[in-house]
Formats: structure tokens, sequence, C-alpha cells
């Protein structure tokens, strides 16, 4: 059976497309309009990420599987929301992207916020470089038993890792585009190494569009040593649908 939250989710983007939708002789796609505009293009998304970790998480001499903070990708759905605002104009792009991901299992609890902020330049109208900053907050309280005791242990670190990357876009068709966003960074920085990659296809209508896509996060942080030891070396990834609002 569905839990209710998830059914709350798929009832909000259900309406949202019910109020949204127009006929099909007004489908629209604006994917590379924008290259040659000296207007601003806005985005405005929201969408929902079912992930899946693997890797481990360390606070003090306490090392924790990953894989165990998430039951099922179905229970992730409801425990993570994200948005973002994408901007562009000629050959320049700018974006905002936020996530916010929570797991409460029984070996620990998780809560991540996951900021992604760059400017883009594009070469041509399918490929642009990018340059920014992703912001990372993680906090996690890790249970375990000592001596017949259920015992917590918490850890809270945030870091800002510098990254450089590319996105690719390809109209498929007039109302289907292909999107592919990947960076690299880190560079003991923030995080020692990470990298992002992501893909989707975009099924444009009217005004709006509906997405579905895959997405993987690395990252591998490590500060402190002893009980102030904190090393978080974990794959976070999965599916993901969004609905996007263009003007």
């Amino acid at each position: 059976m569905l839990n209710s939250k998830i059914v709350l989710k798929i009832a909000l983007a259900i309406a949202l497309v019910a109020v949204c939708f127009q006929p099909a002789a007004a489908q629209y796609d604006d994917s590379n309009s924008d290259f040659e505009s000296d207007t601003w293009h806005y985005q405005f998304s929201f969408y929902f990420w079912g992930v899946q970790q693997s890797g481990d998480i360390t606070v003090g001499d306490k090392t924790i599987p990953a894989e165990d903070l998430f039951d099922n990708l179905f229970d992730s759905f409801y425990q993570n929301f994200s948005g973002r605002i994408l901007a562009s104009k000629k050959s320049y792009l700018i974006l905002f992207d936020g996530r916010y991901i929570a797991a409460d299992a029984a070996a620990a609890d998780l809560n991540i916020i996951l900021i992604d902020f760059w400017g883009g330049y594009k070469l041509n109208k399918w490929f642009a470089v990018l340059a920014g900053g992703r912001y990372f907050y993680n906090r996690v309280n890790v249970r375990y038993r000592e001596e017949g005791t259920i015992m917590e242990r918490e850890g809270t670190k945030n870091w800002f890792d510098p990254i450089v990357g590319g996105r690719v876009t390809w109209p498929l068709t007039r109302w289907i585009t292909f999107s592919m966003t990947g960076d690299v960074g880190g560079f003991g920085l923030g995080s020692n190494f990470a990298w992002n990659l992501g893909a989707a296809l975009d099924f444009q209508f009217s005004n709006f569009s509906i997405a579905g896509g895959y997405r993987i996060l690395s990252s591998d942080y490590e500060s402190g040593s002893g009980d102030n030891l904190f090393k978080y070396n974990v794959v976070t990834q999965g599916p993901g649908i969004g609905l996007t609002f263009h003007y």
C-alpha cells in the first residue's frame, strides 16, 4: 500500500498539471529559444528524488553502512523535496538548485541539505560549460547498543565544494528534450572529491513541462579525528520526477 504522503504528493502533481494543461495546439518548445534572445527566460521546478545510498558514514568510532538508512526506494520519495530556478539569456545561464533529504532508520537518523549554484556559458545551442559551488549540510545521529543500553552519537558538518562541469540539452522532437548535466568538485577544499551526474527527458506542453530522469551524487568527505571524526563516503542515486513552469 502506498504511504499517504506519497499519495498526497502524486495528487498535488496531478492537480498542478490539470490546472496548467492547455490544448495540444498550444504545444511549445523553448529549449533553445533563448540562445539568440535579449530577454531573460526562467524555469521554476519542483521535483522528487527517490534515493538509495551506498558507502559508509562514520561519527567518532562508529561506522554505519549508508544502505541501512533507506528501507526502500518508495519510502525515500516522501522524505525529500527539491526545487530549482534556472534563468537564461543569450549564452548565459544561472541556476539555483536546493534539495532536502531525510532518513529515519533503526541505525541512524540522517538530514541533508544540498544547495547548488552555478553560472554557465553556452558554447552553442546544445552545450554549456558550468562553474560554481555546492553547499552540503549533513547531520547524522548514530544509534548503537552498549552494555544493553541504546546510545546515540551525533555528528553535524557543513562544507562547500567548488564545482566545474557541463550541460547538454538536445531536442529530440519539438516536444521532447534530452538533457544531461555533470560536474566534479571538492578537490580537497571541501570534499576530498565529489561528482554529480544527472540525465532527464523533458516533455513540454504549453508553459510547463514534465520530466523524468536519474541522478547520481558521490561525495567523499572527512574531517576531525578521534571522537570528533566525521566521514561521509557515500553515493546517493535514484530516479526522479518533476514539474517545470516556463516563463
